[in-house]
């Protein structure tokens, strides 16, 4: 919602907006802790009971779990830092290895979410370009946004889809938000930015579903570690492509608009010497909708030169 008002502030100040705001999470962030229970006056870690008659409930095996997880937390403690990224590394290696369907699945859906996240990073650099008023700029990547939330919660509604039918039609709304990109229509950019955003997390949250079911619950967190790292791979792969497709596009862009306004000065310089509109048609190099397109881009500079003119 503050990008325009970045934009307005300029990016020395707009940075500097944004170092303030991020020494202040810094400084919470490092304030949290990781409480595993509470200490006793002995100095032992317990486990909180709102009464106690809960307490005498709790069976043998949850106490024995619970006393399971208090050792592997101070074995934790006690390795290296070293050891444990060593650790990180050969678990991922070994799930990436033996979990096929599981790594195909990952694949797939950081290839969508990559694209996705790409299209909405370059709508924020494009939409200014194609004539969308500063100030909406937030407001409209606000909107989008809300096309992730929506595809979450839509995704509820299917629970018994098969997993393909998921990647299909995301992968059809990506591609589609794709190509609205360019259309060179603010607002059609925007619709494509949202649809994009809802394919991206309507397979998403599918996804994170079915490899949490697919996966053992002593594997998670190997799971969330991969799942990430993947997408950043296919995010560095897919920002040069997409990075190299877009910056043709914007080339293509700016040779279009060279060539519009050489053949508008044309008209304008016709039109000035006394030429009706249907006589520069007639010439054939222009067609009568975009003769009268020129007329309406004349007039509306002609009375910004007026208005100017009247300051003075």
């Amino acid at each position: 919602l503050c990008a325009g008002f970045a934009l307005w502030l300029g990016y020395k100040k707009a940075y500097a907006f944004d170092i303030f705001f991020g020494m202040i999470a810094l400084g919470i962030v490092c304030s949290l802790r990781e409480i595993s229970g509470f200490t006793g006056a002995d100095g032992e870690p317990t486990y909180p009971q709102t009464d106690d008659h809960k307490q005498k409930q709790m069976s043998e095996e949850k106490q024995e779990r619970m006393n399971e997880e208090e050792t592997d937390q101070k074995n934790i403690q006690n390795i290296r830092i070293s050891e444990r990224l060593q650790n990180v590394i050969t678990e991922s290696w070994h799930f990436m290895k033996n979990n096929r369907k599981a790594r195909s699945i990952m694949i797939v859906n950081a290839l969508i979410g990559a694209v996705s996240t790409l299209i909405l990073f370059f709508l924020q650099a494009k939409l200014p370009l194609v004539g969308l008023n500063e100030a909406l700029l937030g407001p409209a990547l606000f909107v989008m946004g809300l096309g992730a939330a929506l595809g979450a919660k839509v995704v509820g509604y299917f629970p018994n889809w098969k997993y393909k039918k998921y990647v299909i039609l995301s992968g059809i709304g990506v591609l589609s938000a794709f190509g609205m990109t360019f259309s060179g229509n603010p607002y059609l950019m925007v619709l494509g930015g949202f649809a994009g955003s809802f394919a991206d997390d309507f397979l998403e949250v599918r996804t994170d579903i079915l490899l949490n079911d697919m996966i053992p619950s002593e594997q998670r967190a190997t799971l969330i570690s991969v799942n990430s790292f993947t997408f950043s791979l296919v995010m560095i792969v897919m920002s040069t492509l997409m990075g190299s497709i877009m910056k043709d596009s914007l080339q293509s862009r700016k040779k279009h608009d060279e060539a519009w306004m050489a053949s508008y000065y044309d008209f304008a310089e016709k039109f000035e010497s006394g030429m009706k509109i249907m006589e520069i048609v007639n010439e054939g190099a222009i067609s009568r909708r975009t003769a009268y397109r020129y007329k309406v881009y004349y007039d509306e500079l002609k009375k910004v030169g007026e208005r100017e003119n009247g300051r003075e």
